[in-house]
């Protein structure tokens, strides 16, 4: 039998179960839009 894959949206939520893991998603990722402006590149 072939094996399934998981979806990316799967593995973040399984990943952002953790109430601590969501904080630190969401600092990193604010962090990353005030760095650049959320200009891709």
């Amino acid at each position: 039998m072939m094996e399934r894959f998981r979806t990316w949206h799967e593995i973040l939520m399984e990943r952002l179960s953790d109430p601590e893991d969501v904080i630190g998603y969401l600092e990193v990722s604010l962090e990353e839009y005030l760095d650049d402006g959320d200009m891709v590149g």
